[in-house]
């Protein structure tokens, strides 16, 4: 008995440890993982933070919305009758807040672009420009994969 307590105790222990390491892992924007690569100063880093912190405050906004207009059109999908145009508009209302984070999120990424220095920016596109060669190099893989 003490022995299988023991077990369940020591697995625990390492379990958490290693969904800890994970969640460290997983928590960083990936944005701020490519701009880790650069040699920023501690004013840029600060300042781009600071960005990043505005946009995740928009976001939640523009989280929650989605979830009111995810459950409208729940709503009108498990109703008793169609109604195409309550559809149209709840479609059309979550088509509008996409696009409102999607320029939320291409605004965010123009002011990380201007704090940076014109040599920064060029490793920047290298970076971004790498990252697509080698998605696109697995991607091709994956389609002529035999299973």
């Amino acid at each position: 008995m003490k022995k299988t307590i023991i077990m369940i105790i020591a697995s625990l222990l390492l379990t958490t440890q290693v969904w800890a390491e994970h969640s460290n892992k997983r928590g960083k924007n990936p944005m701020m993982k490519v701009l880790a690569q650069l040699d920023l100063s501690d004013q840029q880093k600060q300042d781009i933070k600071e960005q990043l912190k505005n946009s995740r405050g928009d976001r939640a906004i523009y989280r929650e919305d989605g979830k009111q207009l995810k459950s409208a059109l729940r709503d009108i999908v498990d109703a008793d009758s169609w109604d195409p145009i309550a559809a149209t508009e709840a479609l059309q209302a979550r088509a509008d807040i996409k696009q409102v984070q999607l320029n939320s999120r291409a605004l965010t990424q123009h002011n990380v672009w201007l704090l940076l220095t014109d040599s920064q920016q060029q490793e920047l596109n290298t970076i971004t420009a790498e990252r697509e060669n080698a998605k696109e190099a697995r991607n091709g893989r994956k389609l002529y994969r035999k299973d």
